[in-house]
């Protein structure tokens, strides 16, 4: 006969096995095992229960490559339309894919659809960032601004609105997720702002963000992995926006490095592209406000300041000088390697590096740049075409910067003029926006500033030459100009020859 056994009771049971803690919040209230789908879990949706959806905090993040965003399902726990979902599927499938075009932002490959399948704010948001995006897309990623008698622009103001709503009832909870809900919606509507060129709005949502940033901080730290990516972007646009009238960032001073660890950093030999990212993240949020501040400077203002910009100008080429070494070595021996994305990566930190030391060299110069520098313009110019040459897809609109200031830094001081019709035409052939920064925009300015210069100078030849550049009539772009009440805090105005024209706000005389 053969020996039984008793069966185990339902507490053993529950002791013997591992307990989820990332499943839904309503199969871990009933205590039963999650299946963990994304969005909705299965376990509720099948046996007719509201799944109220996941905690972000309690989800898992993955160290290697994550899902593809296409492995998100599109069932929803409340009433879409068909148009709601078009646009979210646009979001899904071009928007994201742009955004991490050039980088593995976990952010934009899992966390921001796991958020707007469990949050309606974030969903709309969503939407609406997929909408303006697809609108810009066809209009060439140039600046239009809301049109209301867009039917598409109208759609996303209207999701704008609900996003808004949604964030207002969730306003009253004491969800310790309302702040992680209320910076990516920041973070989305920051990004439509900028694609309509709305960027003094961009600013205030950006503002906004810092202050949600700051309150959190100072009420819990940020660990949970959605929280640091966000706070990754946060800083990288607080430190773009100095040149768009976003004032003096404070964001990389709080969680940044300081002086001295930034300096032993830049000195240590590196082992992986993600390490070379993070090192030239802190240094690029250290120099870029000290660029903007420069070009913002007059001649008396710098001979004034001279002293300490002249220190601050050889401590930063120093920390890029000691930074490129360590990376020109780490080249050398790993680059053939690594894969085609870590190659990609690879080759845009050189041209951030590049795009950084070039004009750091030049910053304090009020007078024609020397030739001598012409051969650095040719080798930053020449590295972002072959970045574009290796491109398949380029992506239209991400949030890492180094393409568009380095070709806009060639486009506006090179000596030799051949060079800068170079640039702008890179900066034609691939409209896209970085962060802040648009390459129409870009090539309007430094085209401008190069004919105001050629006929200064009588060079009819040349003066032809930019006409044949200036195909796309982008004079468009001067309303977009004059409506920016902040428009002469801009660096790229004060670098261009806008600076010495009468750009004036509309309204203003």
């Amino acid at each position: 006969m053969s020996q039984q056994h008793p069966l185990p009771t339902r507490k053993q049971r529950r002791a013997s096995g591992k307990r989820s803690t990332t499943g839904c919040r309503t199969c871990r209230a009933r205590h039963v095992k999650c299946d963990e789908s994304p969005g909705l879990c299965k376990n509720c949706t099948l046996t007719g229960r509201k799944c109220d959806g996941y905690d972000l905090h309690r989800l898992k993040v993955q160290s290697k490559m994550l899902p593809c965003p296409q492995k998100f399902g599109t069932h929803f726990g409340w009433i879409t339309t068909a148009e709601e979902r078009h646009f979210f599927s646009y979001f899904q499938h071009h928007s994201i894919p742009s955004l991490v075009g050039l980088s593995d932002s976990p952010l934009w490959q899992q966390l921001v659809l796991q958020m707007s399948h469990a949050e309606q704010a974030a969903y709309h948001a969503v939407i609406m960032l997929g909408a303006i995006h697809q609108v810009s897309e066809e209009n060439g990623m140039r600046l239009t601004g809301a049109d209301l008698y867009s039917m598409r622009h109208r759609f996303a103001l209207d999701q704008s609105s609900r996003s808004f709503s949604s964030l207002n009832k969730r306003s009253i909870s004491h969800d310790p997720q309302l702040y992680q809900v209320l910076l990516l919606c920041c973070l989305l509507y920051i990004i439509s702002e900028i694609l309509w060129g709305h960027y003094e709005s961009a600013i205030r949502h950006l503002q906004n963000g810092l202050r949600v940033l700051k309150e959190f901080k100072a009420n819990q730290s940020l660990e949970t992995p959605i929280e640091q990516f966000l706070v990754v972007e946060f800083t990288r646009l607080d430190a773009q926006a100095c040149h768009f009238g976003g004032g003096k960032p404070q964001l990389h001073i709080d969680i940044g490095l300081d002086d001295e660890l930034l300096d032993s950093s830049c000195a240590v030999a590196f082992s992986t592209i993600t390490e070379v990212q993070d090192v030239l993240s802190h240094l690029l949020n250290a120099g870029i406000p000290f660029l903007a501040r420069c070009w913002k400077l007059s001649p008396q203002e710098i001979i004034q300041e001279y002293e300490s910009l002249s220190f601050n100008q050889l401590k930063l080429l120093s920390r890029y000088h000691a930074f490129m070494h360590q990376f020109e070595i780490f080249c050398k021996h790993s680059y053939i390697d690594l894969n085609e994305r870590e190659k990609r990566k690879a080759d845009l930190v050189r041209i951030q590096c590049l795009s950084q030391t070039l004009p750091l060299k030049i910053c304090l110069l009020r007078s024609a740049v020397p030739e001598a520098f012409i051969p650095e313009y040719i080798t930053l110019v020449s590295a972002v075409e072959a970045l574009m040459n290796k491109l398949s897809a380029r992506p239209t609109m991400t949030l890492d910067g180094g393409v568009i200031p380095g070709l806009f830094i060639v486009a506006s001081s090179c000596p030799d003029y051949r060079v800068r019709l170079r640039a702008i035409r890179s900066l034609l052939v691939w409209p896209h926006c970085e962060g802040w920064a648009n390459s129409n925009l870009a090539a309007y300015l430094t085209l401008e500033s190069l004919k105001a210069e050629m006929a200064r100078q009588d060079k009819k030849n040349m003066q032809k030459v930019a006409e044949v550049v200036d195909d796309k009539g982008d004079n468009y772009l001067l309303d977009t100009l004059r409506s920016v009440e902040t428009i002469a805090d801009w660096s790229p105005i004060s670098k261009s020859a806008y600076r010495n024209t009468n750009i004036k706000p509309l309204g203003q005389h």
